[in-house]
């Protein structure tokens, strides 16, 4: 089994950045990325420079036999074989872990990590492994390419009411087909920068104030854009330039000013009013007027039939929702059963075989598909069924 290196997620709205980008934390490391993605941090959808001593550097790959199975008109087998892994412990150390006798090398890397390792190992485009210097074992265009991120755009407020700390648990499912965005909520406590406030007389002007930030955001599911990994150095320690393209696609651009649109809406709905905080002048006979405290970037004035200054909105606010797949799709890199193709006792598990997420989050159907893997491997060793048929 492939070591995979522990992943902290960081949001791209705690960092300052400029319109148009995200901020990926990993391995410990803030690392600013263009809106295209041009290049992501990690080597195993995590793992800066410095976190990968326990990740695999790279493949030991069998040696290469000319199989005679061609000449007498049957189909060739695959004349590479993983042996085992070349890795690094945390004193820097290198080890090798070899296969006993009809074993197999699991790749669970994670999207960015599994495609950079079969690069490494010298499987993928030939033309780019040869220009690095890598010895090609197994020639696989596909690795690498169609990678996917689903771009997330949402809105920020400052309640008026502290309400608790919460990841996502509510999702909006808008069409029954998975057509449309979907809608998600997550608030969270975040500290107030001293420079935005001023001192009061018991509070010192170097202390952060901590808010409540409430974020209802729309996700696009799919995505139809994608984007390519591909490697800059043979240094497995070094990120992979990475990029997602995001919303290149018009379809995607089109669902994401539909998701945003509802988002406003739902805003606009008096379940909320609640969380409005008072807004006008000084003077008391005046009406009180309440509205959001917006955190971020306001959605145009004429949100609501302009379809062009949404699709601004959407490309100037996207994120990442982390997550990332795609890199090792099933049918190009893989075939059914998680095999790598052109190559013997090496399989790749992990969401970079998705060419979409499923659903509103991937970990459930990633857990699935290692358990039904396992279960199946088991099958084959024991030569008795396991899985109910």
């Amino acid at each position: 089994m492939v070591p995979r290196p522990r992943r902290r997620e960081h949001r791209g709205d705690e960092l300052g950045h400029a319109a148009g980008e995200r901020v990926v934390r990993v391995g410990g490391e803030a690392h600013d990325v263009p809106a295209d993605g041009a290049r992501v941090p990690g080597g195993g959808e995590g793992g800066a420079p410095g976190s990968q001593r326990h990740a695999v550097e790279r493949l030991h790959g069998g040696p290469r036999r000319r199989h005679q199975a061609a000449r007498h008109g049957r189909s060739p087998q695959p004349t590479i074989a993983a042996i085992g892994v070349v890795y690094q412990d945390r004193l820097l150390d290198q080890h090798q872990a070899l296969l006993r006798p009809g074993g197999e090398v699991i790749l669970s890397a994670g999207a960015l990590g599994s495609p950079q390792l079969l690069l490494l190992s010298g499987i993928g485009p030939a033309s780019d492994l040869s220009y690095l210097g890598i010895p090609v074992s197994a020639d696989l265009p596909d690795v690498g390419k169609h990678m996917f991120d689903n771009p997330r755009n949402g809105i920020s407020i400052i309640p008026s009411v502290p309400i608790d700390h919460s990841l996502i648990q509510v999702v909006g499912i808008p069409s029954a087909n998975g057509a449309a965005s979907y809608l998600e909520a997550a608030s969270y406590i975040v500290p107030l920068a001293p420079a935005l406030r001023s001192a009061g007389p018991f509070i010192g002007s170097s202390s952060p104030l901590y808010v409540t930030v409430a974020t209802i955001m729309e996700k696009v599911p799919g995505p139809l854009s994608e984007g390519s990994l591909w490697l800059s150095s043979t240094n497995p320690l070094e990120s992979p330039p990475l990029r997602f393209n995001y919303l290149s696609r018009p379809e995607d651009l089109a669902r994401c000013v539909l998701g945003v649109r509802r988002v406003a809406q739902v805003l606009e709905g008096r379940a909320l009013d609640g969380f409005r905080s008072p807004v006008g002048s000084d003077n008391r006979r005046a009406a009180v007027r309440r509205d959001f405290r917006i955190v971020g970037m306001a959605l145009p004035v004429e949100w609501r039939t302009d379809d062009r200054a949404l699709a601004n909105y959407c490309q100037q606010t996207v994120a990442t929702l982390w997550h990332y797949h795609g890199g090792c799709v099933a049918g190009k890199v893989v075939d059914r059963d998680f095999r790598v193709i052109g190559t013997r006792a090496l399989r790749v598990v992990d969401a970079s075989t998705f060419s979409e997420t499923p659903g509103t989050n991937p970990q459930a159907t990633v857990l699935m598909m290692g358990r039904y893997v396992g279960l199946k491997m088991i099958e084959r060793h024991s030569g008795r069924p396991v899985i109910p048929s």
